[in-house]
């Protein structure tokens, strides 16, 4: 209410008080103290006395009620001012954090916590927070077109996980991997360099699945989902968080590592991938395995000849080598 408004809203509030209930009984009084000063004079002696004190008792206390609405008229003005004032005020700040509220909970739902730009050097912050969320996680989801890093990174930092689940491409059809090849070649896109970077590819795809083999005692369990069409973005889930690497922005393209986001366990992204990691678990169109727990390696020979896989023990030798000179390699931000 505005201090402009303030005379109209008092002139109307002393014509409620005064021209109508209140006024009335203001008349009334005064009438009935006029009639009593009239027979007060028509009288002699005690009784004139009696109704001329009379009359005036009545006049002083019509006087005063008068008075007494005149001075509180302002404190009942300013004090209702001040209520709806309060009013309005607790009703916007309502409608205010409602809003905020909801505002919070579409950014947890669609906006990412972080976000990573992409780099031609492994980004510390980025190995950092995926590091400690990996350090906290029971379970923990990958899906990419290789794991070579996820699997270094696991045999690296001293920390064990339950289960682990890893989605790659299949190495037996190189065609799933073209995509990829093509994001990891600089400028001459031409065949003979595609066929060589699909080739890279297809070996660090088995270098992952040996290697998860040589860490198999830091897992209760780890299994491998291989697909013929894998998403070309990586994403890694933990129990808490997920991380989004987004090979498939056209503005990483010419970064080694690209652009990375960071989004909370209930978020729409996450409920998303983690829901479809675990439908390829269980779909009849994808191969899987799990890697075994024994110490000879023909086991795990064994395991990938079911699954339709050929991995002789000298190319099981090469990889394994390949695997461990690859972890000892790493940078060290990685590991932070």
């Amino acid at each position: 209410m505005s201090e402009s408004a303030t005379p109209s809203t008092r002139s109307r509030l002393l014509r409620e008080l005064y021209v109508n209930r209140t006024g009335l009984l203001f008349l009334m009084t005064a009438l009935a103290a006029v009639g009593l000063f009239a027979v007060a004079a028509r009288t002699h002696g005690s009784a004139s006395i009696f109704w001329m004190t009379l009359a005036t008792g009545i006049v002083a206390t019509a006087a005063y009620a008068a008075f007494s609405v005149l001075l509180t008229t302002r404190q009942f003005d300013s004090f209702l001012r001040t209520t709806i004032e309060q009013s309005v005020d607790e009703h916007i700040a309502h409608a205010t954090e409602g809003i905020l509220d909801t505002i919070r909970l579409q950014q947890r739902t669609y906006v990412p916590t972080s976000s990573y730009a992409g780099t031609d050097f492994p980004d510390a912050t980025f190995n950092r927070d995926l590091n400690r969320s990996l350090a906290a996680s029971e379970r923990y989801f990958f899906q990419g077109i290789t794991a070579r890093y996820s699997v270094a990174r696991l045999a690296s930092i001293p920390i064990s996980v339950d289960h682990v689940r890893i989605i790659v491409a299949d190495p037996t059809k190189p065609e799933s991997v073209v995509d990829r090849a093509k994001h990891d070649i600089d400028d001459d896109q031409s065949a003979a360099n595609i066929a060589a970077a699909r080739a890279k590819i297809i070996d660090d795809i088995w270098m992952s699945i040996v290697g998860a083999y040589l860490i198999r005692r830091k897992s209760d369990r780890i299994e491998f989902c291989l697909l013929a069409d894998p998403p070309i973005d990586r994403a890694e889930i933990f129990d808490h968080e997920m991380f989004l690497t987004r090979y498939s922005d056209p503005s990483s393209g010419t970064f080694r590592f690209p652009a990375s986001c960071r989004f909370p366990r209930d978020s729409l992204i996450y409920q998303m991938y983690w829901k479809d990691c675990a439908r390829l678990f269980t779909s009849p169109y994808t191969t899987r395995f799990e890697i075994p727990r024994d110490n000879n390696p023909a086991a795990l020979l064994r395991t990938l000849g079911r699954a339709g896989l050929d991995l002789d023990e000298p190319q099981y030798v090469r990889f394994r080598d390949k695997f461990l000179k690859f972890k000892e390699g790493l940078p060290g931000e990685i590991m932070t």
